[in-house]
């Protein structure tokens, strides 16, 4: 009985032993990150005070380089786990300046808030969020902090002229406006969703400098079709097909479900009937199209969806253009 008992205090001991190790490491990456952006934004406004770069854009840049007033100083994200501190010579040529490229510390990322910061004397706030125990990287980081998703805990920075401050809370009413500097879609935290082999999902980004029309908080996977044949002399580079009227013509479909579960397929032929498939496939379907006039033109479209209402992408893979002679 008091080994049970001796047990079970030991087994305590180790879980506090763990939690407090967990938050006190947790809070020490919340520390060093304010801290390293912190001290990187002061250098960055003194740069801006002093003007201390205008004579290396003048040698780099010559005439072009040369700006009325103060040049534009500011540290930006390029992803969610790096920054640069950077002056801006001259914004409508977009003739830069690196000063410094940062990493943030292992286990914390720059979550979907904010850009950055741009130094000047604005009394208007600019707010980056962070995250600890969140990100990827290396498949042993992405276990790990799999493991640690429970304390994973969010925080920010907010600038008030020339420092930062930590802040504990996101306020969407005060701060969702909050414009930082314009930078690329992983930059804001977000994700470049490729439209054929994946969907947006969540708040989007429109001012994104690299994939403005596909800027998303994260991307799902969607099915992919891979090909959409005809048979009786289908052109190939066209995408196209001829037949006479009340003939028949095969189409062969071929999906890739990337992952997902595939329910079926749907086949519309675009003179108004369709057909509804289930399934993965491969499939093949016979269609028999009319034609009252010289010449009718229609487009065959095929689309997958996944179980949970996922489609493919209209690509034009997954169109066919038929000619049908009377």
């Amino acid at each position: 009985m008091e080994l049970i008992k001796l047990a079970v205090k030991l087994v305590f001991t180790l879980i506090f032993i763990f939690f407090t190790l967990i938050f006190g490491i947790r809070e020490y990456l919340i520390a060093k990150t304010s801290n390293i952006v912190g001290n990187d934004y002061r250098r960055v406004f003194k740069s801006y005070s002093l003007d201390n770069q205008g004579r290396k854009c003048k040698q780099k840049f010559g005439d072009a380089g040369v700006k009325t007033g103060r040049h534009i100083y500011q540290l930006r994200f390029i992803d969610k786990k790096r920054y640069v501190t950077e002056v801006i010579c001259n914004a409508l040529s977009n003739q830069t300046i690196v000063i410094k490229e940062v990493q943030l510390p292992l286990f914390v990322t720059h979550s979907p808030i904010g850009s950055g910061f741009v130094a000047n004397l604005e009394e208007k706030s600019e707010l980056v969020g962070f995250r600890v125990f969140d990100g990827g990287g290396s498949e042993w980081q992405r276990f790990i902090l799999s493991q640690l998703s429970f304390f994973r805990k969010d925080f920010y920075l907010v600038k008030s002229k020339h420092k930062l401050e930590k802040k504990t809370a996101y306020e969407p009413s005060v701060d969702a406006g909050v414009q930082g500097p314009k930078t690329t879609c992983a930059g804001y935290g977000f994700s470049c969703c490729d439209p054929v082999t994946s969907v947006g999902q969540g708040l989007s980004r429109s001012d994104a400098t690299d994939c403005k029309n596909s800027c998303f908080i994260s991307c799902k996977p969607r099915p992919i079709i891979l090909g959409f044949n005809a048979s009786l002399n289908f052109n190939h580079s066209l995408r196209e097909v001829s037949l006479n009227s009340d003939e028949e013509v095969a189409f062969a479909v071929v999906v890739y479900d990337n992952g997902l579960e595939v329910a079926g397929v749907e086949l519309d032929f675009g003179d108004g009937q369709s057909a509804k498939l289930t399934g993965l496939g491969p499939f093949e379907v016979t269609h028999s199209y009319f034609c009252n006039q010289a010449i009718c033109s229609y487009t065959a479209r095929v689309r997958a969806f996944t179980v949970d209402g996922v489609s493919s992408y209209n690509s034009p893979v997954s169109r066919i253009t038929v000619k049908v002679r009377r």
